[in-house]
């Protein structure tokens, strides 16, 4: 979910959370031009970073720490057997959006409305 999105105009930055089920499918994505910053609020964060050279690690934050993911990686968002929260910063704003290889099960469009009609 997105609390603030290119679809509001943002130019420079966007941010949203992952609310993560303790056996969720694993997330894989292509960050070709943008960097992300990643927040653990709840649980554990655990991340699989490939490079262009198929070179490979594993990054994990604890609740309350962060993690940078730099452009130019492919990173796999992996379970890590508990609950956990993330609160992700992106900038700058992806030209295309953001395309992950597997359906997130969501509408981002249908989501953002429904925030916005719960706003005072």
């Amino acid at each position: 979910m997105r609390i603030c999105t290119e679809i509001e105009g943002a130019r420079n930055a966007i941010q949203g959370w992952c609310e993560h089920e303790p056996d969720f499918e694993p997330m894989i994505w292509d960050q070709a031009n943008w960097d992300e910053l990643f927040f653990c609020v709840k649980g554990s964060i655990k991340v699989h970073v490939e490079d262009r050279d198929g070179n490979t690690t594993e990054l994990i934050a604890q609740q309350h720490e962060s993690m940078f993911l730099p452009s130019g990686f492919r990173y796999t968002l992996l379970p890590t057997g508990e609950i956990s929260v993330n609160l992700w910063t992106a900038a700058p704003v992806p030209a295309m959006g953001i395309k992950p290889f597997k359906d997130l099960g969501f509408d981002v469009v249908d989501i953002h409305n429904q925030l916005k009609e719960m706003a005072p």
